[in-house]
């Protein structure tokens, strides 16, 4: 949910909005009626084009002045204030606000230290690149080329706008646009965001006003849904004292008007006592008020994104991917685009994390994909599972390390261990055993080991003796590979027509069967 910020932009955007609360008694007491209230900005008046957007963009926290009362529309946005805008109207202010650092691999302008969270929000949502942290120069003026790219990639269209890099753009100067953002004029121009002047210019290495930024956002903010306050449509039911009544597809709604609240009809502000019941109205609201109302003609759904809270009630985890949720009393079902962001309460995750009966908020596209999904509890990594055989061991008081293979993970001190269906203990567990663990973070907190038993028929290659433990190469007969394995300490020896033989009675040549377990050998037949 998008909240009132009240932050200093160097040069352009300055301190917040102040709100008087609504008279409980109506608008009397010498007060001003809603909608004719004190003109919000002095040098507004040539800019009547943009006048309306300027004041929606004002009350809903989106824009600001720059002191004395003033708003200065013909001024030039920098780069800088055309990334803040952007991640404001997405709602991702408060993120930026967090953010102390820039990233690692910023080469750019200096930044300064208010908009660091902005730079690097912006980098990390795709709306600023890798080429943009070597080359970017915040205080630059932007190039309207520019914004459109800042604004398409804000809305997630970075794949889209790749692959329409060869459209034919409807403009008379069309080959000035770089072939870098031909896709982004393309789809600023197709969601009605930006459009040519009236000779069909789009003057893509012009710079952009501050009023033309103005109308430019309005146009994004009322194309996305991106939050709980934000706009509502409908037909005007009743208006009295501090509320107004609007039926909502079949329902009628009350809401509360904010005491400086502005209505427009027809690009012209006028008082709220003049809309008429029945008129059909879209209403913006700031932390739970009225702040601003237009009266329409008619009223148009072409929202390009589209936001759902609901519960899960069904998510296919094959491609194409599915997701069902349930929204009131309805069950919405969405496809899901293969790089839908995920993110949980405590960081990002995956579509697989998805579980029915999860709280979640579905971001939509003009397409109804869902391009975004956050969902409401903390991320819990999925189990992980290893299997393969034992090759190494330890365990220690300082750290407990088991080898798979090639591989060596941290030994949980209190894992479960399963040894050919019995419980048992960490240190039951030697080298050679096929396992199939679970991993948490990492750390292997489950064991279901086997012994791996076998035989072989052939003869002793070699004996290896050391301080403590005997090692035999032995040549297997079919075959003629050679293995090497350890001799168990208690090992069973059988020789014929010896009576209690020892490893010592044991030589090169013998031929026999050998009994392993664990790649460890436990019992010798030698033949005669």
């Amino acid at each position: 949910m998008r909240k009132l910020i009240s932050i200093t932009l160097a040069l352009v955007l300055v301190l917040g909005i102040g709100m008087t609360s609504v008279n409980a008694n109506g608008w009397g007491n010498g007060s001003v009626p809603p909608g004719l209230a004190k003109k919000i900005f002095n040098d507004t008046d040539a800019y009547k084009w943009a006048e309306k957007y300027i004041e929606k963009l004002y009350q809903k926290g989106l824009i600001f002045g720059i002191g004395d009362d003033n708003f200065a529309p013909q001024a030039s946005v920098t780069k800088i204030e055309a990334i803040i805008m952007a991640l404001r109207v997405m709602g991702w202010e408060d993120e930026a606000k967090e953010i102390t650092q820039l990233p690692k691999n910023y080469k750019g302008d200096k930044v300064a230290s208010w908009a660091t969270g902005y730079v690097t929000l912006a980098y990390d949502k795709g709306i600023l690149d890798d080429v943009d942290m070597m080359y970017f120069k915040p205080t630059d003026p932007a190039l309207r080329h520019e914004v459109a790219k800042y604004v398409i990639r804000a809305l997630g269209y970075e794949k889209e706008a790749q692959k329409n890099m060869k459209k034919d753009l409807p403009f008379v100067d069309a080959l000035a646009v770089p072939q870098g953002s031909v896709g982004y004029v393309y789809l600023a121009n197709e969601f009605e965001l930006m459009q040519g002047d009236n000779q069909k210019r789009f003057n893509p290495m012009g710079t952009m006003t501050r009023a033309e930024m103005a109308v430019l956002f309005s146009r994004l903010d009322d194309k996305v849904d991106i939050g709980k306050d934000g706009t509502v449509s409908g037909e005007v039911n009743r208006i009295y004292n501090d509320r107004i009544l609007i039926k909502v597809k079949d329902k009628v709604e009350s809401f509360d008007l904010d005491s400086r609240v502005r209505v427009y009809e027809n690009n012209k502000r006028i008082d709220i006592d003049d809309i008429k019941i029945g008129s059909k109205v879209i209403i913006e609201i700031l932390d739970g008020k009225v702040v601003f109302i237009e009266v329409v003609d008619k009223i148009e759904d072409d929202k390009i994104i589209t936001r759902y809270y609901g519960v899960v009630k069904e998510v296919s985890k094959t491609k194409p991917y599915k997701l069902a949720i349930q929204v009131e009393t309805m069950v919405i079902g969405f496809e899901v685009v293969d790089d839908v962001e995920v993110s949980f309460t405590d960081g990002k995750g995956s579509f697989e994390d998805i579980k029915n009966g999860d709280e979640v908020t579905v971001v939509v596209d003009k397409r109804n994909r869902a391009i975004k999904i956050e969902v409401d509890r903390k991320y819990v990594k999925p189990i992980e599972k290893v299997k393969g055989n034992i090759t190494k061991i330890e365990l220690n008081r300082r750290y407990n390390e088991i080898t798979i293979d090639k591989k060596t993970y941290d030994l949980a001190a209190d894992a479960k261990v399963k040894i050919d269906g019995k419980n048992k203990e960490i240190k039951d567990l030697s080298v050679g055993m096929y396992v199939e663990v679970e991993l948490e973070n990492g750390v292997v907190v489950y064991v279901e080991a086997k012994n791996v038993k076998k035989e072989i028929e052939g003869s002793i290659a070699e004996i290896i003796k050391g301080n403590k433990d005997t090692t035999l190469k032995i040549k297997e007969e079919d075959t003629g590979k050679i293995y090497t394995f350890l001799v168990h300490q208690d090992v069973k020896i059988e020789i014929d027509d010896m009576r209690n033989p020892t490893i010592r009675d044991l030589r090169v040549g013998d031929e026999g069967e050998f009994k392993i377990v664990n790649d460890i050998i436990v019992e010798i037949e030698i033949e005669d």
